[in-house]
């Protein structure tokens, strides 16, 4: 699993790639992406934040560390 960093690293990728895109309906795929990548950055933060379970199991493998 991936930090709260690499999302929003992927967000501003995303930003970063609107100023290349060439037609208003990519430009926009390309914002929903990031306010995607955002809110999964945040739910993420939110549950290494709190040390959530998720479904009520543990999941091991998570990785909160910044990178």
């Amino acid at each position: 699993m991936e930090t709260p960093a690499r999302y929003r690293e992927l967000a501003a990728e995303c930003l970063r790639l609107v100023s290349m895109a060439k037609t208003e309906e990519h430009r926009k795929i390309l914002r929903e992406m990031a306010q995607a990548w955002l809110k999964v950055a945040e739910e993420s933060g939110r549950w290494c934040d709190t040390g959530s379970q998720a479904g009520g199991r543990s999941i091991e493998d998570v990785s909160c560390s910044s990178s």
